[in-house]
């Protein structure tokens, strides 16, 4: 039997002292951890935190963050702005960008589906050897677009369908490096090689940006031609794509000051703008000229092309409309004095002066004024002495006033003129064939059909077309026989189904005029 003795003074000082002991290496121990766990933060901060020529860098503690491993876990941290070193709320990625001179890594993904988008995931933004380095210049933001929806608020994925329409996102991942004013100036995706490679790649275009930066800043101070040279040359450093999509101020700025094209800048960056202008501008001609009585049209066409900035061929094509409204009200004077104003627009093609030069040419014919028309034909060809245009057109109104000896004199010199052109040439000598059946020389006019055909000049195509006009000549001179031989001949030198279908739709036409 054991007696329990009571517990003394002394017993009690005892136990006092060992507890206090105790408490104090415990204490001690706790101080020691405290102490290694700044150790370690100085040592990182040392490394990639601390001044580096003289400046701070803003770099969180990778210890106490972890890569995004599933959209689901939100941080408690910081209420939805962050998961992980990643900011899912763009406003607050931008705004850390800007207070501590960091671009912002835009990552598009889908993060429960997308199979390159985990493998980047995996390979490169979960790795410290990307992470560590990479913050010191960049702030991260995910902008996630899972498979279960439940993983993104409301807000989150409202502001991610937003931002994804904005930068124009067509797959994932797209990985946009941006300036803190949330304008992107380089773009990329997944690329394989590890966490150094791709850290590299994006440090990359962190330098493009500060050359983007000093181009605009020496632009901002220059004018005129170097101003304008100097900010095509900071868009110059960004992807086509980027530069017309978000630099549309610089853009702008650039087509002002080249606003006549004298150094092919407004022509380089407003060529799609340019041409939808003009698109617009056609349309509206054609609905004033379809829709309007022509002394309205008229007044209303001088007011829709007054001041109005186009390309050659298109001012002509406005031109042409405003032509056909004064031919309608018999202004006979205005519409010379226009064909004469269309014809010294700057920028025309050979081929379209002389176009205009033959309307002009009929313009006379049309108004009993024929021997003005040749005269000035013959003129013109003296002009431009290289234009097939010009003579064959000569030719075809002598044709008309049955003087058809001269004509095909004309049609021979414009053959030699269109040598280089199987299309004129065929044309040429359809007009030739027909003079030369006024004069009764029916079998050297389908001998000229067939000197082209048997060619080796010429292409398919070519030589089938004129076929069929050879076909159109003997059905007129009562040949039939022949003629659906050349009909024949011409489906078998067909160089496409779509020609041929052409072709035989022409002859059937034939056959139902027979």
């Amino acid at each position: 039997m054991s007696i329990r003795k009571p517990i003394t003074a002394t017993c009690l000082f005892v136990f006092f002292l060992v507890a206090v002991s105790a408490n104090h290496v415990v204490g001690q121990e706790k101080e020691a951890d405290k102490s290694k766990g700044a150790g370690k933060q100085e040592s990182f901060k040392g490394k990639s935190g601390g001044d580096e020529k003289g400046k701070s860098k803003n770099v969180p503690d990778l210890d106490d963050l972890s890569p995004l491993k599933d959209a689901s876990k939100k941080s408690d941290e910081s209420d939805g702005v962050k998961e992980g070193y990643w900011y899912i709320n763009a406003e607050k990625a931008f705004a850390d960008a800007k207070k501590n001179n960091k671009s912002v890594l835009m990552n598009f993904t889908g993060s429960d589906w997308c199979g390159w988008c985990i493998k980047l995931e995996g390979e490169v933004f979960s790795k410290p050897a990307f992470s560590k380095k990479a913050l010191e210049d960049f702030v991260f933001l995910k902008l996630d677009f899972p498979s279960d929806k439940s993983k993104l608020s409301k807000e989150t994925a409202e502001q991610n369908e937003t931002l994804k329409n904005k930068f124009g996102v067509a797959g994932f991942p797209s990985i946009y490096i941006c300036d803190s004013q949330e304008r992107p100036f380089a773009k990329t995706g997944y690329l394989a090689g590890g966490p150094e490679k791709y850290l590299a790649h994006v440090k990359k275009f962190r330098e493009l940006l500060k050359e983007r930066n000093e181009l605009l800043a020496l632009a901002a101070v220059a004018n005129g031609e170097k101003k304008a040279e100097l900010l095509d040359r900071a868009l110059g450093l960004m992807d086509e794509g980027i530069a017309t999509g978000h630099y549309e101020d610089v853009i702008e700025q650039i087509v002002k000051l080249d606003k006549d094209n004298k150094f092919g800048l407004r022509k380089k960056y407003w060529a799609a703008q340019d041409l939808e202008e003009q698109r617009r501008i056609l349309a509206k001609v054609d609905v004033i000229c379809r829709t309007l009585d022509p002394e309205s049209a008229l007044t209303e066409l001088e007011s829709a092309l007054k001041d109005v900035t186009l390309p050659a061929n298109s001012r002509i094509d406005a031109l042409q409309q405003k032509l056909y409204v004064l031919k309608e009200l018999q202004k006979n004077e205005a519409a010379d004095d226009l064909l004469d104003q269309m014809v010294s627009i700057d920028g025309l093609s050979e081929d379209r002066r002389s176009q205009i030069l033959v309307q002009k040419a009929y313009n006379y014919v049309e108004t009993k004024r024929v021997e003005e028309a040749l005269v000035f034909l013959e003129e013109k060809s003296k002009t431009y002495p290289q234009s097939h245009i010009l003579v064959s057109s000569k030719g075809e109104i002598l044709d008309s006033l049955s003087k058809h000896e001269e004509a095909i004199k004309e049609f021979d010199r414009a053959l030699l003129l269109a040598q280089d052109s199987s299309e004129a040439s065929a044309e040429i000598i359809g007009m030739k064939a027909y003079a030369l059946v006024a004069i009764e020389k029916t079998d050297e006019a389908i001998n000229v059909f067939q000197d082209f055909v048997d060619s080796d000049l010429h292409p398919n195509d070519a030589k089938a077309d004129l076929l069929i006009q050879k076909a159109m000549l003997l059905r007129e001179v009562d040949r039939k026989d022949a003629a659906e031989l050349a009909e024949k001949q011409a489906l078998e030198l067909a160089d496409s189904e779509e020609q041929r279908a052409e072709l035989q739709e022409l002859i059937n036409q034939l056959n139902e005029i027979d």
